[in-house]
């Protein structure tokens, strides 16, 4: 399988419990070049920080800080998306977690933009999320202040 050269990341998490709802996101920056980073999470109880949520906007970081992810979705068996299946409109869901896990490839020549996906074992979404809280350790301080 050839090297895929990704512009953009999001693993994504939402439902009714904001404990367990998370959104990583990566994205290339067309005008400097740069790889940047979001994220807001639950802090885990061994940051020693004393905050509830960490949070990062627009953050730079390295290619040598995202090697570890990039190894991992290197080895995923990425896709395009499957087309939804229709909504029954009979089926009432009160409390839907949504989850969602794309990879981008961006073309800015012709500013057309390719997702990919890949189905995520629970270890796999594991090794994901705890390499985005690596990310975040390493990427927290350069993080501009907040008003």
């Amino acid at each position: 399988m050839a090297r895929i050269e990704w512009t953009g990341m999001q693993l994504y998490r939402n439902g009714s419990n904001y404990d367990y709802s998370y959104n990583y996101a990566l994205r290339l920056d067309a005008k400097s070049g740069q790889m940047l980073y979001d994220c807001s999470f639950k802090a885990p109880a061994n940051l020693n920080d004393e905050i509830w949520r960490c949070e990062l906007e627009s953050v730079p970081v390295t290619r040598e800080e995202l090697a570890p992810l990039d190894a991992l979705i290197q080895g995923l068996p990425l896709a395009p998306p499957k087309e939804p299946e229709p909504v029954d409109d009979d089926l009432l869901v009160c409390d839907e977690t949504m989850e969602i896990f794309d990879v981008c490839i961006a073309n800015y020549k012709d500013r057309s933009v390719k997702k990919l996906t890949a189905p995520l074992s629970g270890e796999q979404r594991a090794e994901l999320q705890k390499q985005f809280l690596q990310l975040y350790l390493k990427a927290k301080d350069r993080a501009p202040l907040r008003n």
